[in-house]
């Protein structure tokens, strides 16, 4: 079998471009911040502004508005039940990164949870990346909330659904389709529900 033979300076390339990725990623975080949070839909510059840890009181305002998704009218008119599910990836980050920082106010814990345990979050909209966006952001919270339950689910506790939506990844993306195609390609979605479910610090989908 013949291989890729790599150049003597592969090394020495790949340094260099994830040293460029940080840059870049700083660069386009630095691009959202703005104190200006009245168009947050998801809570996105609230993250990036707490990533700086800079206008936190107009951003935890801006988490606990997105956290009342159910409550307030979209700000752009469109049904909250087709995205429901960028809210709640974006929720789960912002628990995540900030909780134990301190940046976080109880409000802002409190309605968080609250949007978890009460709300039915999934989107009516079952493409791959809304089904993607929904079973991991109930696995983080289920994670999260371990003895809590679930209330739009069936009052299953966090742990019964973290153990579920382990199955749900397994035969969501890898099962196959009545074609006998997977929904993704099963090297792709392995690796994002492992980076999705795996990693607290959520890097893979922090411009979600």
């Amino acid at each position: 079998m013949d291989y890729i033979r790599l150049s003597d300076d592969a090394e020495l390339l790949a340094s260099n471009a994830m040293a460029s990725h940080e840059d870049r990623s700083s660069f386009l975080l630095d691009r959202q911040i703005q104190p200006d949070v009245s168009k947050d839909l998801y809570g996105g510059t609230a993250i990036a502004n707490l990533s700086r840890a800079i206008y936190v009181e107009e951003s935890n305002q801006s988490l606990v508005r997105t956290a009342k998704w159910f409550v307030h009218p979209h700000l752009y008119g469109r049904d909250p039940q087709g995205e429901s599910d960028f809210a709640a990836i974006k929720l789960i980050r912002a628990l995540y990164q900030f909780e134990a920082t301190g940046l976080l106010q109880e409000e802002t814990i409190r309605t968080i949870r609250q949007f978890y345990l009460n709300d039915e979050f999934e989107s009516k909209y079952k493409s791959e990346n809304h089904m993607l966006l929904f079973h991991t952001s109930r696995y983080l919270a289920a994670q999260k909330y371990p003895q809590e339950d679930f209330r739009a689910y069936g009052k299953m506790a966090g742990i019964s659904w973290r153990r579920k939506e382990t199955s749900s990844g397994n035969t969501l993306f890898f099962a196959p389709s009545e074609d006998g195609r997977s929904l993704i390609p099963p090297a792709i979605c392995r690796k994002l529900w492992n980076v999705c479910c795996a990693s607290m610090t959520l890097p893979m989908i922090r411009n979600w």
